[in-house]
C-alpha cells in the first residue's frame, strides 16, 4: 500500500542530460551505486513519488528523497558543469557528460559545506 504524504520536488533535466543519466544507468562499466542514482533520478524526473520509486528499485525512501533533493540543488551546477564542459559552445560528447554527472554529483564526493571525513 502506497502512503500518502507531502510531495516531494519536483526535478527536471534537459533531453540531453536525461540521455547521459540513461546511458550511466545501463553501461556495464558503471558502478552499481552510481547507476542506481541515475535509476532514481530518472524515476523521479518522470514524476513518480519517492516511496514508487524505493519499491521498484528496492531502496529505502530516505535514499530516494536524499538524491531526489541533491539532484534539485545541483540543477545550477548543470548549467555550470556544461558551460565549463565546452566553453566554446559545442556539445560535449554524451559519454563525457555521463562521466561527469556520475562523478560530480552521484559519487560520494563531499560537498562544499560538507564536514570532512576521517578515514581512520
Amino acid at each position: 500500500m502506497l502512503r500518502r504524504g507531502v510531495r516531494p520536488r519536483e526535478i527536471s533535466a534537459s533531453n540531453r542530460v536525461r540521455e547521459a543519466l540513461e546511458a550511466l544507468a545501463s553501461r556495464p562499466g558503471t558502478a552499481q551505486k552510481i547507476a542506481q542514482r541515475a535509476r532514481i533520478i530518472l524515476s523521479a524526473i518522470d514524476h513518480q513519488r519517492n516511496v514508487e520509486i524505493a519499491h521498484a528499485l528496492g531502496v529505502h525512501e530516505n535514499c530516494v528523497g536524499k538524491w531526489r533533493s541533491r539532484w534539485a540543488k545541483a540543477e545550477e551546477e548543470l548549467l555550470r558543469l556544461g558551460a565549463r564542459l565546452e566553453p566554446d559552445g559545442t556539445s560535449c560528447s554524451l559519454r563525457k557528460l555521463a562521466d561527469t554527472i556520475g562523478q560530480e554529483i552521484l559519487s560520494d564526493a563531499p560537498r562544499s559545506g560538507a564536514p570532512p571525513r576521517d578515514h581512520r
